[in-house]
């Protein structure tokens, strides 16, 4: 990111000050930092809006017990019992859901979050992997839950970092998925996965339940009989370290400034 087209703007909001960075033809990204004075020392954190999805769109999903749509994933509901499962007739195997961004992203890197809070406890994704692509939104993501179109150019993202609470652990493999493990019983759990790429022009997010021999009856999820439930996903650009570097100082020369 070239600084000479990071314009720090005086305004504060409370304690937070907003900045805005342009990244030519016509996109623009708005940073919210919040700044904690600790012994003269600035703390400075930034964070970005959330990326607005739509036409949530899947290969299979389970219409036992209920009913758990891929499009549930991006509905901005979090209750226990709507999200996304792939339990179908006893078995469980491998599937795919995607997802358009309502407007072309530009991402200097990049956090998932993803919920699984299902009343049943132990219904965590075990192995998945994060994709990306610029392909025309008209091609893919059709909006249909068992059988939908989920072919684009993808790009498949390597991720720099995994977290997940206690006892679960991951483990990047080379292919860019993430295979989870467990050395205790499950309940629930929110995994955080972050990715350094930068991103450009980005219209379409694919994520994929994988199989793996060390699951449960080959997975892709952790409960016994290899499902999963994803509650909800959101996703948010996060800033390169060297931008934060820099707009953390210039957030401290404005504190200066307007102290004098």
């Amino acid at each position: 990111m070239d600084l000479t087209v990071l314009n720090l703007t005086d305004i504060l909001e409370g304690e937070s000050l907003v900045a805005r960075h342009s990244h030519g033809e016509g996109m623009n990204s708005t940073y919210r930092l919040t700044s904690l004075v600790l012994g003269g020392v600035f703390a400075t954190s930034l964070s970005f809006g959330q990326i607005p999805f739509q036409n949530g769109t899947g290969t299979f999903s389970q219409n036992f017990t209920g009913v758990w749509n891929a499009s549930e994933l991006i509905d901005g509901d979090f209750s226990p019992n709507n999200g996304w499962a792939i339990f179908n007739n006893g078995v469980t195997s491998a599937q795919t859901a995607v997802f358009e961004t309502v407007t072309d992203q530009t991402l200097p890197g990049l956090k998932i979050t993803m919920v699984q809070n299902h009343g049943n406890p132990g219904h965590l994704i075990g192995r998945f992997r994060w994709s990306v692509t610029s392909d025309d939104r008209s091609l893919f993501a059709d909006g249909l839950q068992n059988g939908g179109d989920v072919t684009a150019n993808w790009t498949v993202l390597t991720p720099v970092s995994v977290t997940a609470p206690a006892p679960l652990s991951s483990t990047i493999l080379g292919d860019g998925s993430i295979l989870m493990a467990t050395s205790g019983s499950l309940t629930t759990a929110t995994y955080e996965v972050t990715f350094a790429e930068a991103l450009t022009s980005v219209t379409g997010f694919r994520l994929e339940a994988m199989e793996d021999p060390s699951l449960p009856t080959g997975g892709p999820g952790l409960f016994p009989n290899g499902n999963f439930v994803i509650n909800e996903i959101t996703a948010e650009a996060v800033p390169e370290p060297f931008t934060l570097i820099a707009v953390g100082a210039g957030l401290a020369m404005v504190a200066r400034r307007r102290k004098h």
